[in-house]
């Protein structure tokens, strides 16, 4: 992890980050489809929540090439009511967590404004358009989504999750570090 990125996990409040996931997302050109809303606190699972994804945008991200959307104010309001875990195949479930496990958001008044929502109740989500080498930084709780490529570009974008190293991480997590050491060990073990 670079110099700037751990000064921001600090500045975030993080004592000990660790990626525990990290991947380039392409989406070719009339190809790339719509993803569904959802929280990466469910993958990225720690109790309490300490994940936050770090989004670059390695190509301009607009409306047309499916930008990322957030629910502003949703981290607050939506608790992680599951989790992705493993099966006993191996392969990817979600479990529905007994109690809903919400975010304590540091300095944020309990009165702050509520997410927008439609008439359905849906949250009303907000495109980011970025330049290419922009950051995007989202809560482990914040609701977000993308809309397909509909243009003749690609929309690529290179992200990581962080979690907090003190907190536990359960050994049937969808996500598991590699060797047992999260890549934030094996890149500071060099």
């Amino acid at each position: 992890m670079s110099d700037q990125n751990v000064a921001i996990a600090q500045a975030l409040g993080y004592k000990d980050p660790r990626v525990v996931q990290s991947l380039v997302v392409v989406k070719a050109a009339h190809v790339g489809t719509k993803v569904i809303p959802h929280q990466d606190g469910c993958t990225s699972f720690t109790d309490p929540p300490s994940n936050t994804t770090f989004w670059y945008a390695l190509e301009d991200a607009n409306k047309e090439n499916g930008c990322l959307a957030v629910a502003p104010g949703s981290h607050r309001v939506t608790p992680i009511s599951k989790r992705c875990r493993v099966d006993e195949k191996g392969l990817p479930v979600f479990e529905m967590l007994e109690v809903p496990i919400s975010a304590h958001v540091e300095g944020v008044s309990d009165c702050a404004a509520a997410p927008e929502r439609r008439d359905n109740g849906d949250f009303v989500f907000k495109e980011l358009e970025v330049t290419a080498g922009s950051v995007v930084l989202m809560h482990a709780n914040l609701m977000h989504t993308s809309a397909a490529n509909q243009s003749e570009k690609s929309r690529v974008a290179f992200h990581f999750g962080l979690v907090e190293g003190g907190l536990e991480w359960k050994e049937d997590n969808y996500l598991q570090p590699a060797d047992g050491e999260t890549e934030f060990e094996r890149l500071h073990a060099c």
